[in-house]
């Protein structure tokens, strides 16, 4: 079984997101040969080769919402890493992670927000978070599987 995790990252930043990248997805292959600008354009402004390039566009560009995915071949239980930023100038570190116990689900989810300080999150099932931080933390307060509410996991 695959589970998803989801952390509101506490800036939308290179710096968090490449920790992100580095603890999480070393070794990971992205999952798009390019990226549009702004994503599902019909006459897209622009296209970027790397995720580096279109992350770096998209902290010039606060609120321009994107989705980065990336698949992790490297690792049994890390399925794929995902980047979501959010139209209101928010950014989530995302896992998709292989295991059907809450508990270990639980423990990942608390290490992924140690990984960039944040203080927020939850799980969901083959679902993408939302588009917005108030989104995000209503999802988090509806959710029934343990998540991080104030950086302590709850059930």
């Amino acid at each position: 079984m695959s589970i998803d995790l989801y952390v509101l990252a506490p800036e939308r930043s290179e710096k968090v997101a490449q920790r992100f990248l580095e603890t999480w997805l070393t070794g990971s292959v992205e999952s798009a040969s390019d990226y549009e600008f702004p994503q599902y354009s019909n006459e897209p402004s622009a296209r970027y080769r790397s995720a580096a390039a279109l992350i770096a566009k998209l902290i010039e560009q606060p609120h321009e919402p994107h989705a980065i995915y990336w698949q992790n071949p490297t690792d049994e239980r890390v399925a794929n890493g995902m980047l979501f930023f959010t139209s209101d100038g928010g950014m989530i570190v995302g896992l998709t992670i292989r295991t059907d116990d809450q508990a270990e689900a639980a423990d990942f989810l608390l290490r992924l927000a140690a990984t960039v300080n944040g203080q927020f999150g939850y799980m969901a099932f083959e679902q993408p978070p939302p588009d917005t931080i108030r989104e995000f933390m209503a999802a988090v307060e509806r959710s029934p599987w343990p998540r991080i509410v104030n950086g302590s996991v709850r059930d």
